[in-house]
């Protein structure tokens, strides 16, 4: 149940929309469990290669 608690989280930590009380759970969560961390990492590094391109120019 805690990991599929953290899934949810996961996306609300990546937006910055999660409350206090939330992140600090899901950032205990995550020091314990490494599948839960990998992922978070990995959606962290995806959205970060998302931001990093360049804007299309419409023509």
């Amino acid at each position: 149940m805690k990991c599929r608690k953290a899934l949810q989280f996961i996306n609300d930590l990546l937006d910055n929309a999660l409350s206090d009380g939330n992140r600090a759970w899901l950032e205990a969560h995550l020091r314990e469990c490494r599948s839960c961390e990998r992922l978070a990492t990995q959606m962290r590094e995806s959205l970060g290669l998302v931001r990093d391109l360049p804007l299309a120019e419409p023509s």
